[in-house]
């Protein structure tokens, strides 16, 4: 498997070599959607547990802000947490494979997550209400015409990302 593209990732003391950034006066066009589904792609990762967390807070090195500890990698790139705050913030310029590898549509996104928020009820509902009930009923266990037969069990994660 190739390694992912890194982008957003500034000169420091460990890697001299990569260039600095650029702030920029005006954002670029179609800036605002492209951080929109930027941050929930990041949000959905870090719930799946899929992003890679460092030790310690790396810096704007424009403004010093602090930018967070991790790294994301999705669709062959990898960035940093920081890099949404250099486009929004400093409107560095996003490289042009990066903003248009096909991230999903803000609405396609919306809508998996309002699945997932509904499935997340139901579920939520079942444990809290429904399944103490069923085993204070049955004493724990699933009964079958009388005869305990084994115990219930709910079973949910999520399959994939977007």
């Amino acid at each position: 498997m190739d390694k992912p593209q890194r982008v957003g990732f500034w000169r420091s003391t460990t890697e001299p070599d990569l260039p600095m950034p650029v702030a920029q006066d005006t954002p670029e066009e179609g800036q605002g959607p492209f951080l929109a589904s930027l941050r929930r792609v990041e949000v959905n990762l870090e719930r799946l547990n899929k992003a890679e967390r460092y030790r310690g807070i790396s810096r704007c090195r424009i403004c010093g802000q602090g930018n967070g500890c991790a790294e994301f990698t999705h669709r062959g790139f990898v960035w940093p947490s920081g890099f949404s705050h250099y486009v929004a913030v400093h409107n560095v310029k996003v490289p042009v494979d990066f903003r248009d590898m096909g991230w999903p549509p803000l609405s396609t996104i919306l809508r998996i997550e309002e699945t997932f928020r509904t499935v997340n009820a139901v579920f939520s509902h079942a444990i809290l209400y429904e399944w103490p009930q069923l085993r204070s009923a049955t004493s724990g266990l699933a009964v079958n015409d009388g005869e305990p037969t084994s115990h219930c069990a709910f079973v949910w994660r999520p399959i994939g990302v977007i």
